[in-house]
């Protein structure tokens, strides 16, 4: 007589049989992942092999450059049906980076796909701006483009207009990450302020002559730069103060000048007078820069013209005085060097000036509901903040952004919120977007 399977022979046969087929499951899965790895590797390297054509055929040699795919579809080195990542399903949407070496030999070239733009800091924000409308404010006219929250501040000559580009409104998407780490390794923010045309300090033009006795250096390079701004203020500290108790508006010596391009630049332990005759230690280690955000500081030339009093100045007018050499009898009227603090002009024109029609000295005035303070992602209601612009007339007052939002003169010797301002290497670019646990999106470069 026959006997069937038991019930536990069944469900071990069932038991078997499904392990087969996870197995079988899994394998054709990995199978079919390197598949589509290899296919996108391939795909990828087919639109380096075109823009290696492109670059060639069109004469571009002998330069870095960015080419973009849709560039390369447009003049038809390859077709959009071609560009799909066979692993996502989506268009290719990035650049391939091409890299000339000093020795200009051809077979040393490099092209290198990379989803995000392979242009400079610089040039991306330049290219992004697009004015699509004017706003005007103490009688003149500036171009803005509304869309990505940039204005044309019509001074400097980052752009053809003669003008320096500049992030304004309540929260425009300027966020970054350079590297900047704090002590459990957590990204610190930055924001960008804009393009500037700056001058910095090279081994060939230190930046360290007057030869023309005008009040301002002249054997200094010049190249167009991001300026940035720490997103939160390193703590409260005195802008000047010694060893006796005396203080003044000097930036070049000053205490938080020294602080800032020291302790803080280096992420080290220093002595610190805090308005007192007595050190302090000071331990930085956590909140200074990293090695990796060290490494794209330019050593630039900071303007530190003052005037003698900020009650009918607006954002242009105080640019004016920041870049003149009126100052305190026998003070400096510039600094070469990598951290300082932003100017009255970078906290004036950081608010949407077509709502704003005050004077820096009124921002916190109830007009069209505190038009100038809460359209200014610059302002902070929690804290006074720093300049780095004195007060002319007076040997030891300074120009702060107080947290009422006016911009007014106080003692140099008393304590306010420092957010570290420098300005990018003019190589710096972007290589990625993130966004953070509570929904800040940022760029990371490198």
């Amino acid at each position: 007589m026959k006997k069937g399977f038991t019930l536990v022979e069944l469900l071990a046969v069932i038991v078997i049989l499904g392990v087969i087929a996870l197995i079988t499951v899994v394998s054709v899965n990995n199978i079919l992942s390197d598949s589509k790895d290899s296919l996108s590797a391939t795909q990828k390297h087919n639109v380096e092999e075109a823009a290696k054509a492109y670059y060639l055929k069109e004469g571009m040699d002998e330069e870095d450059t960015c080419i973009s795919i849709s560039e390369l579809i447009s003049k038809g080195y390859i077709e959009a049906k071609e560009v799909k990542d066979p692993k996502t399903k989506e268009n290719l949407e990035g650049y391939v980076k091409i890299t000339v070496p000093s020795t200009s030999e051809f077979n040393q070239y490099t092209y290198e796909y990379q989803e995000i733009s392979c242009e400079s800091l610089v040039e991306y924000i330049t290219n992004l701006y697009s004015p699509n409308s004017t706003v005007t404010n103490n009688s003149i006219t500036y171009n803005v483009d509304t869309t990505n929250g940039i204005i044309d501040d019509g001074l400097g000559g980052t752009v053809s207009s003669g003008g320096n580009l500049r992030y304004y409104g309540a929260s425009p998407n300027n966020y970054i990450d350079i590297g900047d780490r704090d002590s459990s390794d957590k990204v610190i923010l930055w924001r960008i302020i804009g393009v500037f045309e700056t001058k910095y300090a090279t081994d060939e033009l230190p930046c360290n002559t007057d030869s023309d006795s005008d009040g301002h250096y002249d054997n200094c390079a010049s190249e167009k730069l991001v300026k940035i701004i720490r997103d939160e203020s390193i703590g409260d500290y005195i802008w000047d103060d010694t060893t006796s108790g005396s203080y003044d508006n000097n930036w070049n010596d000053s205490t938080l000048q020294i602080l800032l391009n020291d302790a803080y630049y280096n992420a080290s332990t220093t002595s610190y007078y805090n308005n007192s005759t007595t050190a302090i230690t000071l331990d930085l280690t956590g909140k200074g820069l990293s090695a990796t955000a060290r490494s794209k500081v330019e050593n630039v030339l900071w303007n530190l013209g003052g005037t003698s009093s900020p009650s009918n100045l607006y954002s242009n007018d105080f640019y004016s005085y920041e870049r003149g050499i009126t100052v305190y009898s026998g003070h400096a009227t510039e600094w070469v060097g990598k951290i300082g603090l932003m100017y009255p002009s970078d906290y004036g024109y950081a608010t949407d000036l077509g709502s704003c029609s005050d004077t820096l000295y009124k921002y916190s005035s109830s007009t069209s509901s505190y038009a100038c303070r809460t359209n200014d992602w610059l302002f902070d209601s929690s804290i006074s903040q720093c300049t780095i612009s004195p007060k002319s007339s007076y040997s030891d007052y300074v120009f702060y952004v107080y947290s009422s939002g006016d911009v007014f003169n106080s003692n140099a010797f008393d304590s306010f919120g420092a957010r570290p301002v420098l300005y990018l290497k003019s190589d710096v670019s972007i290589v990625d977007t993130k966004t953070t646990s509570d929904g800040i999106s940022y760029y990371v470069v490198e």
